[in-house]
């Protein structure tokens, strides 16, 4: 709700002075933002999961896609061996250019997340998000350490004083908060 109404303050604010949002809070360094495409084929083949990818792609004009690994918030990978599969595929599918982002919503321990991460890494994904589940900071940290690939998340955390311990341990490289979970731009700006 705090979130929802500081749109609302903003988007007035923004109608009468003749600015947007961006421009009231300060200078816009990027004024046009790539996307990425975004799927959830989770129990899908590695194979299926790849055709429907590049359908959505080709259909948008994507230059970025981000695709699902393990099962989500601790729950097994299926079909079993998935993202084994499948994380060689989609460097495949797309070649070198295409920026590829790999979301395991908290799937793993810190062993197996260690593990899929250096798969990853062979395969030149751009980032790994979630690899163990979004509270367990000190074991985001221990896969941050383990590897080189950058960590992401925060798209669940509620408190600013845990964005701070993940960004000063190094838990975390590409932090996510969500606009409205976290209570607004302003207060996600502070991350």
């Amino acid at each position: 709700p705090l979130a929802t109404v500081e749109f609302a303050i903003l988007d007035l604010l923004g109608k009468v002075a003749g600015k947007s949002m961006g421009q009231l809070l300060g200078e816009i360094h990027h004024p046009q933002v790539a996307i990425y495409q975004a799927n959830n084929y989770r129990g899908l083949s590695a194979e299926e999961s790849v055709k429907r990818i590049k359908r959505t792609v080709a259909q948008n004009g994507a230059k970025a896609v981000k695709f699902k690994v393990g099962g989500r918030m601790r729950q097994p990978d299926r079909p079993e061996g998935r993202s084994k599969k499948l994380i060689p595929m989609m460097r495949e599918a797309f070649g070198p250019e295409m920026t590829i982002y790999a979301d395991a919503n908290g799937a793993y321990d810190v062993r197996e997340a260690i593990r899929i991460g250096r798969l990853l890494e062979e395969h030149n994904i751009d980032f790994y998000e979630e690899p163990v589940p979004f509270d367990w900071y000190e074991e985001t940290r221990q896969v941050a350490d383990a590897l080189e690939i950058p960590i992401a998340g925060g798209e669940q955390e509620p408190s600013l004083r845990n964005f701070r311990w993940l960004i000063a341990n190094g838990a975390l490289q590409i932090c996510q908060p969500d606009l409205f979970y976290f209570g607004g731009m302003i207060r996600s700006m502070r991350v």
